[in-house]
């Protein structure tokens, strides 16, 4: 269980780091004259520059951060807190679903192995100790802070060639396509860009079209004339909120979309950030193509 701390403390302290070192010297993390923003392991105390915290898979872990850059190594202190969803407060002792790492030279260095954290919240203001903690090397930790935690989220990343993104990751479109399908007089005209792998996918249905339709169509839960998903090798997305742009101008289409996705293994969770860029030709996905693809 510890190990998926870890993870989300290498989210938080290595992933950021750009984000760190690019804040501006007046952004807000205030701090009561009598508590300083530090935390000391053994006998090394170190000052804390930055904290902030993210949210993966409903484990939120804040990163409290010493020091670091772009070009430079981290050294940090992360806690990850499991089953949830944000800060939490209150007291906590380290164990199974609260763990935490000492990050130097932006690797793990050592892991909590017992200890208690303590979390309060006034306005927006977070005031923490971290108390009779020891690290897996036998090494003392204690930490005080005070001032406002920022949360990070990442901006999707912008696909630069034919792509499809789903949160923070990217999948090269290789294969696309599209097909039409007749139903009781109704037509169906459905879009499909693959990966590599044929494991991913991004699907564009329209309804009432024999023709790949053009236009800017609003997606959303209760529109079904253009529907949006991604399918993943675990789970499948539905566009939720956002836009689907189709334009067509001799043989290319040029296709984006920019959106938020629903996983159907979580559909009450927040909905992910997705996109599509798409320009190029489309031809009809015969069974006859689909098989050349698979060679």
């Amino acid at each position: 269980m510890k190990k998926s701390f870890f993870v989300a403390g290498c989210v938080v302290l290595l992933s950021l780091f750009m984000v760190v070192t690019g804040c501006k010297k007046d952004d807000p993390t205030p701090s009561t004259p009598t508590v300083k923003n530090e935390y000391t392991v053994g006998s090394t105390t170190y000052s804390i520059q930055s904290a902030l915290y993210a949210i993966n898979d409903h484990v939120t872990t804040i990163g409290f951060i010493s020091s670091g850059s772009a070009v430079a190594p981290i050294n940090a202190l992360s806690i990850g807190f499991a089953n949830q969803d944000g800060i939490p407060t209150g007291t906590f002792n380290f164990s199974e679903t609260v763990g935490g790492a000492l990050w130097m030279n932006s690797d793990i260095d050592a892991s909590i192995i017992s200890g208690e954290i303590n979390i309060s919240l006034s306005g927006t203001t977070y005031t923490i100790t971290i108390s009779n903690t020891v690290l897996e090397d036998n090494q003392s930790l204690a930490l005080t802070y005070a001032g406002t935690i920022e949360l990070y989220e990442p901006e999707p990343p912008t696909p630069t060639s034919n792509a499809f993104t789903l949160g923070n990751s990217v999948f090269e479109i290789s294969y696309s396509g599209y097909q039409t399908e007749e139903y009781s007089g109704e037509y169906f005209t459905s879009i499909l860009f693959m990966d590599p792998s044929f494991e991913n996918a991004l699907y564009i249905a329209c309804s009432g079209s024999a023709i790949i339709p053009t236009g800017t169509f609003e997606l959303s839960s209760s529109n079904y004339q253009v529907i949006c998903g991604i399918t993943t090798t675990d789970d499948e997305y539905t566009f939720t909120s956002g836009t689907a742009i189709i334009s067509k101008s001799g043989n290319t289409y040029t296709i984006n979309i920019d959106g938020h996705a629903t996983s159907s293994l979580d559909p009450f969770g927040d909905p992910m950030p997705a996109t599509c860029h798409y320009e190029g030709a489309l031809t009809e996905l015969t069974m006859k193509r689909m098989l050349s693809f698979l060679k």
